[in-house]
């Protein structure tokens, strides 16, 4: 779509413009924005200690288990913020899948 490069701000109207439902992301800063809500998104952060494709896959079948499960919650949800972490880079959060929000 040639939005490599753009930076956050950008990224997200480029997605909301777009009709987006959501993100999947490594990106920590974006992730953080305390003003993610007004985009009306659904944001997965995927947090593995080892940023690999190997290490990412045990966190994408993670990923896809809480969509399965909350699919109708999420359809229904205008945004949420969750985060998938191996447990290793976030020492606060275990292993699995942790939904902070849905709004």
């Amino acid at each position: 779509m040639g939005w490599q490069g753009k930076k956050n701000g950008e990224l997200l109207t480029l997605l909301q413009s777009a009709k987006f439902r959501g993100i999947i992301t490594a990106d920590q800063l974006m992730y953080n924005d305390n003003q993610l809500r007004k985009f009306g998104l659904h944001f997965f952060l995927i947090q593995a200690a080892f940023d690999t494709p190997v290490e990412r896959i045990p966190l994408f079948e993670l990923l896809n288990q809480f969509l399965t499960d909350n699919y109708t919650q999420l359809d229904k949800a205008t945004s949420s913020k969750t985060i998938i972490t191996d447990g290793i880079i976030n020492k606060n959060l275990t292993r699995g899948v942790h939904s902070l929000w849905i709004d």
